[in-house]
C-alpha cells in the first residue's frame, strides 16, 4: 500500500518508506531537524546522507522528534526521513539553522 497525502500530511508510511526534500542555506554550519509524526515508529533522519544515529530514533508519544547538530554546507542540501519500523503519518518537517 502506498502512502497518501491528505491536507499536507503523508499518511500510511510503512517500514522502508522514505521522503527527501532539498533546501538551501547561505553559510555552512549545523542545523536541527524537527519532525511531527504519529508515535509508534522508528525513523532515521539525515542531512546530506549523514545519519548521526544509525540505530534510528523512536518517535516519542508527544509526536515531535528533534535531531540536532546535523552539518549543512553553503548552498543546496537535502534532508531525508526514512522509516525503519512501524507505521506513521508524517505531519511536518522543519529545518532550523543553528
Amino acid at each position: 500500500k502506498e502512502p497518501t497525502v491528505q491536507n499536507g500530511t503523508v499518511k500510511g508510511m510503512e517500514t522502508g518508506d522514505w521522503l527527501r526534500w532539498s533546501f538551501k542555506v547561505e553559510a555552512s554550519g549545523t542545523c536541527t531537524v524537527t519532525c511531527s509524526a504519529t508515535s509508534g515508529a522508528k525513523v532515521l533522519v539525515a542531512v546530506n546522507g549523514q545519519y548521526p544515529e544509525t540505530s534510528g530514533h523512536d518517535i516519542p508519544s508527544s509526536g515531535t522528534l528533534k535531531v540536532e547538530g546535523l552539518k549543512v554546507s553553503e548552498g543546496e542540501n537535502f534532508v531525508e526521513f526514512r522509516l525503519m519500523s512501524g507505521t506513521t503519518d508524517l505531519k511536518s518537517v522543519s529545518i532550523t539553522k543553528n
